[in-house]
């Protein structure tokens, strides 16, 4: 998936990008509500030893 998607997200700070994935890519905890929710958004985390996807709120 990083192959796939990297460079094609909206930019934000700290060595990360913010990635529609188009289908469910695993599940994110609302804080507010308790819940875990599916999710078709995550965020890539660039650092000196490669990168990883955290699914995020849509």
């Amino acid at each position: 998936m990083l192959d796939k998607f990297a460079g094609r997200g909206e930019l934000l700070k700290n060595g990360r990008e913010r990635v529609d994935f188009g289908e469910p890519i695993g599940k994110y905890y609302d804080r507010n509500t308790g819940e875990y929710h599916e999710t078709t958004k995550g965020l890539i985390h660039y650092g000196k030893d490669g990168a990883h996807i955290v699914p995020s709120r849509p």
